[in-house]
């Protein structure tokens, strides 16, 4: 509702979860290609695609930044989002700093599998633009998560915004009753329900803007 509220088109991707890679990818790609195809039909701008992801859902979404390839090469075209969002994401399989469950069920248990799909090791100068953010108190997706992903960026020099907010807890969405179960007007952080508006602003600086055709 705050995407559509500043003017864009907006879908939910219901994918499937508790299984491993490649079925959400394939999922993911999936509806980044329909919802190219039918742009005419659903009022979006064909070339400027978003694919936003939360927490293991923020791993989706920086697969299809990253492994896009896999995707094309069975059968799905026009899959690489125009950019992604990655929102106290899961990235890594760093046992240090890495939320083990998430990898467990995307990668079945396989060792190598969990290492492949380990993002900061599969961003490439193809990769789509990011706007990553996370908050340092976040104690279930450690924000590590999100430095190795920016530095990943920074190293093959493709364009990204990073945002670490200083207080609140993991899985807050947009902070506010509707989205965040443990919402306190009183002790909610103030700075962290900026990150809307920081996206929208970064989104229309790289030509996302509202179609009047």
């Amino acid at each position: 509702m705050k995407f559509l509220q500043e003017g864009f088109n907006v879908f939910v991707l219901n994918y499937s979860v508790d299984i491993a890679f490649p079925h959400p990818l394939i999922e993911a790609s999936m509806a980044i290609s329909y919802v190219r195809e039918n742009s005419g039909k659903l009022h979006v701008i064909a070339d400027k695609v978003c694919v936003m992801g939360f927490s293991a859902g923020g791993h989706l979404a920086g697969m299809s930044a990253t492994m896009f390839r896999y995707s094309m090469e069975h059968g799905i075209s026009r899959c690489r989002p125009d950019a992604v969002a990655l929102c106290y994401p899961v990235i890594t399989a760093d046992r240090n700093v890495s939320h083990t469950g998430s990898f467990d069920v995307i990668s079945g248990g396989d060792e190598q599998l969990r290492s492949l799909l380990s993002l900061e090791n599969a961003v490439d100068e193809n990769s789509s633009p990011a706007f990553i953010w996370h908050t340092f108190e976040d104690d279930c997706v450690p924000v590590a998560n999100s430095l190795l992903m920016a530095q990943a960026y920074a190293r093959k020099r493709v364009p990204f915004q990073l945002h670490i907010f200083e207080k609140g807890g993991h899985g807050m969405s947009v902070d506010n009753r509707q989205t965040w179960a443990s919402f306190d007007e009183n002790t909610k952080p103030l700075e962290l329900s900026q990150w809307t508006q920081l996206l929208v602003r970064w989104l229309r600086s790289r030509g996302f803007e509202i179609s009047i055709d």
